[in-house]
């Protein structure tokens, strides 16, 4: 498997590793919202969210080599601290997180990453991607100011100012949809000065996830690296 393929399959552990969204026009009410009540109702927004289903597309733009690449896949997520987040294509990774570990699963090079964690640490994941920590916990770990905007969405600027997230990125970009005030873009500059940009699509909110889906065991024939 090529180095930034598994990087990018990686991307939800990176930012705690030492190596880790109503689509449709803007309403006119929420440009006028301030960021403090933009805040507020993605907090009030998180809370009611208990699960979450998504497709995904990931641009990635390597700066130095100009190259750019593309994957699709898919998201899913039970509060409070369960997540698969599944390449399809081009290539088949998985990282799944389930309370304190976190599995990053490499089907082509039969390599298992295990990393054990702890509630912060996956809030700091699930912060990044948009999901969790939101309103009042997202001022601990970004600077956080509105941008403007010509696309559909209500643009959030989040610089971090946590030690275990800023290492990786410079800057965030989070585009919340104004009909309910969840994620469907996210735009990541890496320090590295490469681009991730994440497109969130087909998003069915609180779903019926059994845990079970989120329960991990090694398969036959596979190394496991631990962290």
């Amino acid at each position: 498997m090529h180095p930034r393929r598994r990087g990018a399959a990686f991307l939800l552990l990176g930012c705690i590793h030492a190596a880790l969204l109503c689509l449709g026009a803007r309403h006119a009410g929420a440009e006028s919202l301030s960021l403090a009540e933009i805040l507020a109702s993605y907090e009030k927004a998180k809370k009611e969210l208990q699960s979450l289903q998504t497709s995904f597309t990931q641009t990635k733009i390597l700066t130095v080599f100009e190259e750019k690449e593309d994957a699709q896949g898919i998201l899913l997520y039970k509060k409070p601290d369960r997540v698969i987040w599944q390449f399809t294509a081009p290539g088949q990774s998985k990282t799944v997180i389930n309370d304190k570990d976190a599995w990053a699963v490499f089907p082509g090079i039969k390599q298992i990453q295990r990393l054990r964690m702890d509630k912060s640490d996956t809030r700091r994941i699930l912060s990044v991607i948009g999901f969790d920590g939101g309103g009042v916990a997202l001022s601990g770990l970004f600077d956080i100011s509105l941008l403007d905007t010509q696309e559909p969405f209500i643009a959030l600027r989040l610089v971090p100012v946590d030690e275990k997230i800023s290492p990786f990125f410079s800057e965030i970009e989070l585009f919340l949809a104004p009909g309910d005030f969840l994620p469907r873009k996210i735009v990541m500059h890496e320090t590295s000065k490469d681009l991730l940009i994440f497109d969130f699509h087909d998003l069915k909110k609180n779903v019926n996830l059994q845990d079970s889906l989120f329960e991990f065991s090694v398969p036959d024939g596979f190394e496991v690296v631990t962290y």
